[in-house]
């Protein structure tokens, strides 16, 4: 471990370690973060008790390998002193949290790392918690079933819960549903007969390990607030960046208060990944999250006119990371997490014309307060929209906290505040001890991959289990070495 202490306040001091590590059966490539001058991560408040915006750089830049996407691989730890509200201590979803500014350095068209594209994400306020939600139109059991009946039909004036595109599921079917205090995997549903599950595909009783059990006819039937990515095959996550309360991209709309609120419906619902990323067997099936996280915070943006990315910071209490593999070195001293979320770290790329993602660096801001959201309630003035892929995007805009104009709702964090989400008292984000101290902070990364060790990144690397010494796929394909009819292979 390397730590570095590169700022020292009167009242709190803020540090950044970086650490690294190398499975056994693989090779780790060159990975030396930057972290930039000495105000790299600072509070904007150092006085006792206050509550400071947090801001923070972090960039990994050419010829270094990248930071791995999977979980656990990309975590900052706050120092515990310096406390971080749950979702639930600021009311609803949408509240304007912060913006991370970024520089991309990216191959277009399968050519070099040649283009900088500059991406901003606006970070709104996300749900956390995996619950049940009634639908509109209302969906009932038809006939009363059995603790062991494997499919069985619904009443509904509609279809809110057909078949969903399902891209990363191959085009699957797939439902999580719930009936009583029992959930349902629904992977086959016949909207002509209005029957979930059949001979080939029976429903999952006692999904989310809860106990199957029998129901009576009338019985409501709500559906899980898990989001699963659904898009085309350019575009696998597209319908986490939309409005529109239509959550499996089947034209039905399940949910009419999410749909054209001003928030998107992947902060509103739980996004499948991590859903599952925070089960710490891995295993839907028979658990639900582990540890509800703390805190959820999510982006979207539309990068280099091809790409609809979504960018999420999920914040877990301390020591809550402990529990899962591999990361039981992740105790309660280290503070509280927040890990990145770029993209589905599980699924495969989107088909787009981005096909490497090389470099980049990074500035994050995340208020103390939150902030108004100016895009709530829907349709907020121009930006609070953007095209992307066929798609409309629901974006943010800071509206500054007191409001620049009141709202309704206002999710400034401030009491008293018109149409406010904190009408008693404030609802802050971050807040100082109370005690002068040291606090510190610290980024832990892992680098991607190099199979082969050449020097190369296994994402960037067409031939991973061959070196490929004195190609540089970072170089525009004429100058890469090795490439004489410049199609960016070796």
């Amino acid at each position: 471990m390397t730590r570095k202490l590169l700022v020292l306040i009167p009242i709190l001091a803020v540090a950044l370690a970086v650490m690294w590590a190398s499975p056994k059966d693989t090779k780790a490539s060159t990975f030396d973060p930057f972290f930039g001058p000495t105000d790299f991560y600072t509070l904007s408040d150092t006085n006792l008790n206050a509550h400071p915006d947090i801001h923070a750089q972090f960039n990994v830049l050419q010829p270094a390998a990248n930071f791995s996407g999977l979980f656990g691989r990309a975590i900052t730890f706050g120092d515990p002193a310096v406390t971080n509200a749950s979702a639930a201590a600021i009311p609803g979803a949408g509240a304007y949290m912060g913006q991370l500014d970024s520089v991309a350095y990216l191959g277009l068209a399968n050519e070099g790392c040649n283009t900088v594209v500059p991406v901003t994400f606006n970070f709104v306020e996300a749900n956390t918690a995996v619950t049940a939600l009634a639908m509109t139109p209302g969906v009932t059991l038809t006939n009363a079933i059995a603790a062991g009946d494997t499919s069985f039909t619904y009443t509904s004036t509609g279809d809110p819960i057909g078949p969903p595109s399902g891209a990363s599921l191959g085009g699957q079917t797939r439902a999580e549903i719930q009936i009583d205090s029992e959930r349902i995997l629904v992977t086959d549903i016949n909207q002509s007969t209005n029957t979930y599950g059949s001979a080939t595909n029976p429903i999952v009783r006692g999904w989310n390990g809860t106990t199957p059990a029998a129901h009576s006819a009338g019985a409501t039937i709500s559906k899980v607030n898990v989001i699963f990515p659904s898009g085309p095959p350019a575009n696998l996550l597209a319908n986490l960046a939309e409005d529109d309360g239509d959550l499996d991209n089947n034209g039905n709309v399940e949910f009419p208060s999410m749909a054209g609120n001003g928030v998107a419906d992947g902060a509103e619902a739980i996004p499948s990944f991590i859903r599952d990323s925070f089960i710490a067997s891995g295993n839907p099936a028979t658990a639900d999250m582990t540890h509800t996280p703390l805190a959820r915070y999510f982006g979207v943006a539309f990068v280099a006119n091809s790409l609809i990315v979504t960018l999420q910071f999920v914040i877990g209490n301390t020591g809550d990371l402990a529990s899962y593999p591999n990361m039981d070195w992740a105790d309660a001293q280290w503070g509280y997490s927040s890990t990145t979320f770029l993209q589905d770290p599980n699924a495969p790329p989107s088909n787009s014309a981005i096909t490497d993602f090389c470099n980049f660096t990074s500035n994050t801001l995340l208020f103390g307060t939150p902030h108004d959201n100016q895009c709530t309630p829907a349709p907020g003035p121009a930006g609070c929209t953007g095209a992307g892929a066929g798609f409309t995007l629901r974006l943010a805009l800071d509206n500054g906290c007191p409001a620049g104009a009141p709202t309704n709702p206002n999710e400034c964090g401030l009491a008293g505040q018109t149409n406010g989400i904190c009408a008693a008292t404030s609802c802050f984000r971050t807040t100082n001890p109370g005690t002068a101290q040291r606090v510190r902070y610290y980024q832990y990364s892992v680098t991607q991959r190099d199979y082969d060790y050449d020097g190369v990144e296994n994402a960037l690397d067409t031939c991973a289990n061959v070196p490929n010494v004195g190609w540089d796929p970072r170089q525009s394909n004429a100058l890469s070495g090795g490439d004489t009819d410049g199609d960016g292979l070796p």
